[in-house]
């Protein structure tokens, strides 16, 4: 069985309708976004049950099960602890920031764009060859 160009892209486009669909699908609860002053105030008060630094983003668990988010910037944990954070007795992470894929698909992206039009290019001109010398026949 042989595939065309045109049925793969119509299994890559039901494949992305599915994936789309399952994101909708499954996608979890926003947080209520509180901000930093607010959070250094919950923590003073003791309030606070876990907290997870997430790049720039505070996710905050509190102590009646509530998630909050708070936007701390480019903020690590040692300025967190100079504006008076309190965190006796709090469960806190710190997440390791991720790759950055983006970066690495937009700089590659031309070099895909021109390969993949070379490509074309030169599978075009496979056939002209042989067509342009069948005319005497």
């Amino acid at each position: 069985m042989k595939l065309s160009w045109k049925s793969l892209i119509y299994i890559a486009i039901i494949l992305a309708g599915i994936a789309f669909f399952f994101q909708l699908l499954f996608a979890p609860g926003e947080a209520t976004e509180i901000s930093l002053d607010e959070a250094i105030t919950m923590s003073q008060g003791n309030r606070i049950k876990e907290l997870v630094i997430d790049e720039d983003v505070l996710l905050i668990t509190t102590v009646d099960g509530t998630e909050l988010r708070a936007i701390i910037g480019y903020l690590n944990y040692i300025d967190l602890q100079e504006l008076k954070l309190n965190l006796t007795g709090v469960d806190y992470k710190v997440k390791p920031s991720g790759f950055e894929w983006g970066g690495l698909l937009i700089s590659f992206l031309p070099l895909i764009f021109i390969g993949g039009l070379l490509f074309f290019l030169f599978r075009r001109a496979q056939g002209a060859n042989r067509q342009a010398m069948s005319f005497g026949r």
